[in-house]
């Protein structure tokens, strides 16, 4: 898991200012067997830190956690929405549903 995150911060780092606006953090996941961790980038940096602890997506428990999980992950998503410039390719935020 640890090169798994260690990778999934290289990766997201690419990502440049004018794509996320002025989006503090990017929310992103690491896998790596059957072990699933949600993580965070901040702004400018090269290191993802773990949220919360690793679920297993071998157990129906921790399946249920990743779904509830995914949904307040949205709901981040969508809040963050207001931040992302206007080229950003939602152009309105008909695309978003309407759950709060």
């Amino acid at each position: 898991m640890k090169d798994a995150i260690s990778g999934l911060g290289t990766k997201m780092s690419n990502l440049n200012h004018p794509f996320n606006g002025k989006v503090d953090y990017l929310l992103g996941y690491a896998c790596a067997g059957s072990m699933f961790q949600f993580c965070v980038l901040p702004r400018d940096s090269k290191v993802a830190n773990p949220l919360g602890h690793q679920l297993s997506m071998a157990t129906r428990a921790d399946k249920l956690s990743i779904i509830a999980a995914a949904i307040q992950v949205y709901r981040v998503i969508k809040a963050q929405f207001r931040s992302l410039p206007d080229s950003y390719m939602w152009s309105t935020s008909d695309h978003l549903s309407t759950i709060e």
